[in-house]
């Protein structure tokens, strides 16, 4: 209980820093649709406070989805879908002007499997953002500048396909835009020195698709 308690805590300090970049982003474009992809459920509060008119949290963990939905149904939150689903292999076949997403890239980074399923959750949330929207990463075992360097990656590994695929150089250069390109990224979290090198233990991150 104490460790949830903790946990929780630390999930409502962030849940205002990555509050004020959802402000700065928002004004990039009017947002009707947003999804949220974490396993524990906390950017739900976050959601309830922006007030959007159609709002998802994407759960892996049932019991989770249950947790929230009784949340929800308590505090009178009826624009709330609240769906089970694997990321990396989505049943959804919409697109949302904004997604968020918590610890999904650090429980793959533990898989035997990572750098495939790695790739697989690139393609899929490329294919849930739609043109003109933003994913937000938070991600607590990467760091702002290899978050922005795996984007970078999806831009060669493009190029490396259409090399194979096409022979047409106007195909190439047409995948040569990667499906993302950073946005900005949260300052405020605590910071610390190791090695000579100034960190966080968290990191956010704003990409915005082309």
């Amino acid at each position: 209980m104490l460790l949830l308690l903790g946990q929780k805590a630390c999930a409502l300090k962030f849940l205002k820093v990555a509050f004020l970049i959802m402000l700065m982003i928002s004004s990039l474009k009017p947002l009707k649709r947003m999804i949220n992809i974490c396993p524990a459920g906390v950017y739900l509060t976050l959601g309830w406070a922006m007030v959007y008119s159609f709002m998802n949290l994407l759960n892996l963990g049932e019991g989770a989805v249950n947790l929230a939905r009784r949340l929800a149904d308590r505090d009178g939150f009826s624009n709330i879908n609240l769906l089970v689903d694997d990321v990396l292999e989505t049943k959804l076949n919409r697109q949302f002007q904004l997604v968020m997403d918590k610890g999904t890239l650090d429980a793959i980074g533990l898989h035997p499997d990572g750098a495939i399923k790695r790739t697989m959750y690139w393609e899929s949330v490329s294919k849930l953002v739609a043109s003109g929207g933003i994913l937000v990463i938070t991600s607590c075992n990467n760091t702002k500048d290899e978050l922005v360097q795996e984007v970078e990656n999806l831009k060669q590994r493009r190029i490396d396909v259409s090399l194979v695929e096409s022979e047409s150089m106007k195909g190439h250069e047409a995948s040569r835009d990667p499906p993302f390109r950073y946005l900005n990224h949260v300052r405020t979290y605590p910071t610390f020195m190791f090695g000579g090198s100034v960190g966080s233990r968290v990191a956010t991150v704003a990409f915005l698709r082309n």
